[in-house]
């Protein structure tokens, strides 16, 4: 597994794991990277993954996320414009369809984005007309139900 970015708290760095018997066979230098292996970016890393620990994170960003689609799920089912919510942890998948045919719309989308952006809101476009969400880690209830309440209010507006 190869990972990076949000591993050097900001700092450029990556890391990849191997299983142990993969491990065997690398031999001194027989790797290398452009973002490794500078002394601040992996005390930076080796503080990001302690935090990641000690506040419990990961399984807070299950938990949050869990509720966070079972809301906008139940949100959905109201709202035709709606295709899928599908996620993993806090990496989250709106899709917006047109309301008979059910392919994508790529217009509604773009508008919901840029009214909840207009609301404070910060979401990307992924595909043709998939809203993505990435939270924070430290996101609360407060702020997952005001999204919900806010991005209900949007699917209002434009329909």
């Amino acid at each position: 597994m190869t990972l990076g970015k949000a591993l050097g708290g900001g700092f450029p760095l990556g890391a990849f794991i191997v299983t142990e018997r993969v491990a065997t066979v690398f031999e001194y230098e027989d790797f290398s990277s452009t973002a490794g292996g500078n002394p601040v970016a992996c005390a930076a890393g080796l503080a990001t993954i302690e935090l990641l620990q000690k506040e419990k994170l990961v399984e807070k960003a299950a938990r949050m996320g869990t509720y966070l689609m079972e809301k906008l799920r139940g949100l959905a089912s109201s709202w035709p414009i709606v295709g899928q919510v599908r996620g993993k942890g806090l990496f989250i998948g709106i899709e917006i369809v047109e309301e008979k045919s059910r392919k994508s719309s790529p217009l509604r989308a773009q508008e919901i984005k840029r009214k909840m952006v207009e609301r404070g809101y910060l979401l990307d476009i992924f595909g043709p007309s998939s809203l993505r969400l990435t939270p924070p880690l430290i996101i609360e209830k407060e702020h997952v139900d005001s999204f919900v309440e806010c991005f209900g209010s949007v699917l209002k507006e434009i329909t």
